[in-house]
């Protein structure tokens, strides 16, 4: 059970904390993860054509060595209606990809790229489609997302229109509307 929770659990450390250069990476790169998250909304496979896609801004380290930057892509994944058959957000897919990163240590930013929709669990009608409540709690306990981690919500009808919170502030806004 330790493993697990050592896995899966957050781990609030100085070597984790985002750094102000994590915060400049972010800034600099936040265009190319909205258009990487937009890539990946292509290969979306959906019965009902609602297409997500995902990127995932991930920082490595190996030791001591200066920290490395990545970027993790996922699709959405529900060619059956809804019981029929198995289905994987964008965000889930994203996040299985890390598997592939060695040494990944923290996930600096989420962005999803999507036609807004209600949320299911808190009612919420947002202007860009936020995380549903399966990938909220998914990212909750995951070990590299932290309350601090950027998420950036896209609007796939209007590109335009974006919002970005820190990970804890989609939380408390969901949270606080049930």
């Amino acid at each position: 059970m330790g493993y697990l929770l050592a896995l899966f659990g957050h781990h609030f450390t100085e070597e984790t904390a985002m750094t102000d250069a994590d915060k400049e990476w972010v800034k600099s790169h936040v265009d190319k993860l909205k258009q990487r998250a937009a890539m990946a909304r292509s290969w979306a496979v959906s019965h009902r054509d609602f297409n997500v896609g995902c990127a995932i801004g991930v920082k490595a380290r190996y030791g001591r060595q200066r920290p490395s930057y990545h970027i993790s892509m996922g699709a959405n994944c529900k060619p059956l209606p809804h019981n029929h058959g198995p289905k994987t957000c964008a965000e889930a897919h994203a996040l299985h990809d890390i598997g592939d990163i060695a040494y990944a240590v923290e996930i600096l930013c989420i962005v999803v790229y999507g036609v807004p929709q209600k949320d299911h669990e808190s009612s919420i009608a947002p202007k860009t489609l936020h995380s549903c409540g399966d990938c909220r709690r998914l990212f909750q306990n995951h070990r590299l997302v932290t309350d601090e981690t950027m998420m950036v919500f896209v609007n796939a009808e209007d590109p335009r229109v974006v919002e970005e919170m820190k990970f804890a502030d989609l939380i408390a806004l969901h949270n606080g509307n049930k």
